[in-house]
């Protein structure tokens, strides 16, 4: 397999690895760690010969049974972690699962997308979040939250809903800021239709809505000008026994009131009359 290149000339044949010695010193077997706790000696020798085997080798064939013994998740774990560099952790990640069947930790998995998010490679987090399935392992609360963030800011919604429907019916959640927030992004990006269809296919069961995150919805729908969706949420904002935020959008009312005084065959609706005018503020009808 060819492996990644870094800039340095410096390469190291695995034929001249003198992996009995390390076998020398681990003997009694190879002791594991919580996720969190940093590998001791002699495994952290080991994590240093194993990146830079991967990163400046040809070929790991002539040391590949000792590694499908020794390697561990947790030194997996440490491995990635050495490179600092998402993209090689990935590379690793891939080259570890196919040729030394390597089932990786959660913490393995938490390092990594969430390194690749930050570095833009959005397509590879979503083949490690199959691979993380693939081991058994789902986001927790914390995770879940950041991915579906970042990847609504990335313009990223078909992952979005990829992530949120794999921990439907789990027993993890997002709370109600994470929610609206994710809801914000989106309205913000002209998107309140993937909003709306997140909210209510997904985001109702993960928390429930509270008024801030109607008044998101809704001031999208104003914006857009889409004053029938509008009812439809503020009816379901009534069925909720959630009351409109009067301080969080009277801007927006305001400006629904504005189109239906507008238009003579429109009226007022129970929207429009939820949220009273600043008594200050004078419409006229148009004749």
């Amino acid at each position: 397999m060819a492996l990644v290149s870094l800039t340095r000339p410096f390469r190291v044949r695995a034929s001249t690895i003198s992996i009995a010695r390390f076998h020398g010193q681990t003997q009694g077997g190879v002791r594991f760690y919580p996720d969190r706790e940093v590998i001791q000696n002699p495994e952290s020798w080991f994590v240093k010969v194993v990146s830079t085997l991967f990163v400046n080798s040809h070929s790991l064939d002539a040391c590949m049974n000792y590694l499908c013994e020794k390697l561990t998740s947790l030194i997996a774990f440490e491995v990635i972690k050495r490179f600092n560099n998402p993209k090689v952790g990935f590379e690793f990640l891939e080259f570890s699962r196919l040729n030394l069947n390597v089932n990786h930790c959660y913490s393995t998995y938490n390092l990594l997308m969430r390194s690749l998010c930050e570095m833009g490679y959005h397509d590879l987090v979503n083949i490690v979040f199959d691979y993380m399935g693939s081991d058994g392992h789902l986001p927790d609360s914390t995770l879940l939250g950041f991915l579906v963030t970042w990847m609504a800011q990335a313009s990223k919604f078909d992952m979005v809903k990829k992530v949120l429907t794999a921990v439907q019916g789990k027993e993890v959640r997002i709370n109600s800021f994470v929610c609206n927030n994710l809801l914000s992004v989106l309205v913000k990006q002209n998107q309140v239709h993937e909003a709306i269809y997140l909210f209510k296919e997904y985001l109702v069961m993960q928390s429930p809505p509270d008024a801030w995150t109607f008044n998101i919805l809704i001031r999208g729908l104003c914006r857009a000008g889409n004053v029938d969706e509008g009812n439809v949420i503020l009816k379901e904002m009534e069925e909720k026994r959630c009351k409109p935020d009067k301080a969080g959008m009277p801007n927006e009312a305001y400006r629904i009131r504005k189109m239906a005084l507008e238009d003579r065959n429109l009226g007022l609706s129970s929207f429009e009359k939820a949220i009273p005018l600043r008594t200050n503020t004078y419409i006229p009808v148009a004749v």
